[in-house]
This record gives structure tokens, sequence and C-alpha cells, in this order.
């Protein structure tokens, strides 16, 4: 019996969704519910981003069903009961019920089931053991995730040192959960399972650990969160005692106003700003050749008080996305936590221009080729950069006449 009934979001009843959901379900009880992420967000109100169905079918029964439908079927996790679905330009993970038949703290060996509960029981928390079907209908087999949902508890499905044993990565999970969903002190049995497990973060994948983390950083609340892991010894391997709350706070508070939330700058920060640190760190985290360009780029650039004219250079030579960046951290590492209205002008709307002239008028100036070229540009550079980058042309090459003679 359902529990309650809502009216589904948007991306729930979608053509293609509702195609999906027809070519699945059929006579004699549900065959195909939403489940986790989009179930609890559509309780809750929040946005709704990716679509997880459940299913009684096998997951070959599955690739049959929806390929006669018109459907794109992709095994991308058969072995685990998952497949993706692509129709009508939307994705859709569809998974056969499961239940757990060993785990090892990094992955399950799971057994097909169509035993709803048992599913649910194998999840990690009762606000993600939730299940609805297309017309809204909302199913809670354990009857618990609906209460908890509601007084913002984020629980263990069942026996929370069990569940943290299964899958070590759940551990950041529960802190990410608790810092969008939770209201009021965590669950005590859930910190402790936590805790107790916290070492074992560091058998898991580089990959998985940072997907994790990251998400962590982007919380509107993450000074707190974080304060709450260091506090259970979860981010143990963290070592340095240099970070401090309040240059997190200021950091946090910039790029809220601004709209500017990045989880590199707040690592950054995590990190106290240290090349050091951030170097300890790589060896538990894994980041993209790009990220890891703009921690550099945050550690090699002089400190600077952000005015209008910090912030056009830094636009200049790095964009707009590091140049708020560098804004912030700059404040924040300054101990403040305002930004000036004409610099937010500027960071939000001002385009750098080029550079009016190139190393073919230094030629047609007489200049040989070779370094000399480069040096004359950058003296034109650095000389226009200093005037506001307003000379046009006209006067940069007057320029390069005066300091070539």
């Amino acid at each position: 019996m359902p529990a309650m009934t809502i009216a589904l979001p948007s991306p729930l009843i979608a053509a293609p969704v509702r195609a999906v959901m027809g070519l699945l379900n059929g006579e004699g009880g549900p065959q195909a519910l939403f489940v986790g992420g989009c179930v609890r967000n559509a309780v809750a109100g929040e946005p709704v981003g990716d679509i997880d169905i459940a299913t009684i079918f096998p997951p070959n029964v599955v690739m049959d069903i929806l390929s006669a439908g018109g459907a794109k079927v992709i095994p991308t996790g058969i072995e685990h009961g998952t497949v993706t679905a692509v129709m009508g330009g939307l994705s859709f993970e569809i998974t056969t019920l499961r239940r757990d038949v060993a785990t090892d703290g990094r992955r399950a060996v799971v057994a097909f089931s169509t035993d709803w509960h048992e599913d649910a029981a194998r999840r990690d928390f009762t606000m993600n053991a939730l299940y609805a079907d297309a017309d809204g209908h909302v199913f809670d087999p354990l009857g618990t995730g609906l209460a908890d949902l509601r007084a913002g508890r984020v629980r263990f499905v069942g026996e929370a040192g069990q569940r943290v044993a299964e899958d070590y990565l759940r551990i950041l999970r529960f802190f990410r959960f608790h810092a969008r969903y939770g209201h009021g002190a965590p669950d005590a049995d859930a910190l402790a399972a936590c805790a107790a497990g916290a070492d074992k973060l560091t058998t898991l994948s580089r990959e998985r650990v940072t997907a994790e983390f990251l998400k962590i950083l982007v919380a509107d609340n993450v000074v707190d969160t974080l304060h709450l892991m260091f506090t259970h010894q979860v981010l143990s391997y963290f070592p340095h005692g240099e970070y401090r709350d309040i240059d997190m706070t200021r950091l946090v508070a910039l790029q809220t106003r601004g709209g500017w939330v990045d989880p590199l700058s707040r690592l950054f920060i995590l990190a106290a700003a240290q090349a050091e640190h951030l170097s300890f760190l790589s060896q538990f985290m894994t980041l993209p050749n790009d990220a890891w360009r703009a921690l550099d780029l945050y550690t090699a650039t002089p400190a600077a008080f952000p005015g209008v004219r910090e912030a056009k250079f830094w636009i200049y030579r790095h964009g707009h996305a590091a140049a708020r960046q560098l804004a912030c951290l700059n404040l924040a590492c300054a101990a403040r936590d305002e930004i000036a209205p004409d610099v937010v002008t500027i960071l939000d709307g001002w385009q750098a221009p080029a550079l009016p002239v190139s190393g073919d008028d230094v030629i047609a100036a007489g200049i040989e080729r070779g370094p000399q070229i480069g040096m004359v540009l950058a003296g034109i550079e650095a000389w226009w950069i200093e005037n506001d980058f307003a000379p046009d042309r006209d006067s940069c090459l007057a320029y390069m006449q005066k300091i070539t003679g």
C-alpha cells in the first residue's frame, strides 16, 4: 500500500519517462518504480536530477522490453543488474531488485530479487529507500524513510556499522547527506559507525573518494560539516593543523553572495592555501589536470587586495571563473567577507580586450626576429595594462616607437 501520494515534478512526468515506465509496467502490481534520490527529492520539494528506476525484471528482460519499445539500451552495470536506457533524449538507470550476497567494504556481490522490501533493506539511508509509481503513489517498504526525511534525520538502514562495513564510501555519503538534508544533531549511531570505519577510507579508489568529497565541499553548511568530520576523526588522513574554520566561513559567504560556489577554492582553503598540503592530499584524491592547474594558479598568484584593477588583470590573464575565485580567496585570506559592488560588476561582465598590436607590428618596426620581439611586446602589454587596457592601436604603436628608439 502506498504511504502517501504526491504530484510528481515535471522531470518524472516527461513523455520519455512515462514511455519507459509504461513499457516496464503491466497488470498485477508494480513491476517498475522510481527509486532513491528522485523520489526523495520529489517528496522533499527539491530539484530532481538523475532518474533511477527499480524493477522486478532481470536485466536481460529489461533490455528486451525496452529495445522492443524503441529505446536504446546500454548494459552499463549488468553484473549488478543495471542497464541504462535512452529515450527521447533522456537517460535512465534501471536496476533489478537485489540483495547483497557478499561485501568487502568496496564492492558487493548481489543476487537478483523480486522482493521490494529486500531491495530497500540493502540501501544506505532510510530516506533513499523510497519508491514511487508513475501516478505519484509513494511506497516506504521499511516504514521509516518518510518520517526520517520529514524530520531531517539521516539514518542508515538497519545496523549502521554493518551498512558502513559494506561500503566505506558511505561514511562520506553520510556527511554529504547530513549537510544537505539533515536538521539538528546528526544521528549518534551513524556518527559512531563513521568514526569507527574512517581509517578504511584510504582503501577506496581515489576516484570514488574525490567525487564524494567534492560534493561535500559545495554544501551550503560545509564549515559545520567539515568541523563535524574533523571532530570525529573522519579526516584524520588530512594531518595539518593550519586549516581555520573562519577562512572557510568567509570564502563561503563571498562565493554565495556572488553565486560563484566552487569546490576547488574550498579545497584550497581546507589545505590552508599551502602547496605542500595540496600535494599530500593528492595521495587520497584524483583531479583532472585542469583542476590541478587551477589549484597551482591559486598557489602561485601573489596575494593582492582585489580592486577593479586586479579583477580586470585576473580576467585578462586567467578568465572570469578563475578571476572570481582569486578575488574570493584573496578577500577570505585577508579577513574580509564583503566584496565591493564595482568589483562584482567587473567580475560578472567585463570583457577583456585583446592587445591591439602583435609580433608582426614589432617586426614591421624593424626589430629582428628573436627574443627581442617578445620582450618588446611584453613591454607594450605591461604599459597597456597599466593604462587600464585603454590605449588603442595607434597609441600602442607610438609607445612601441618610444621604447625601441
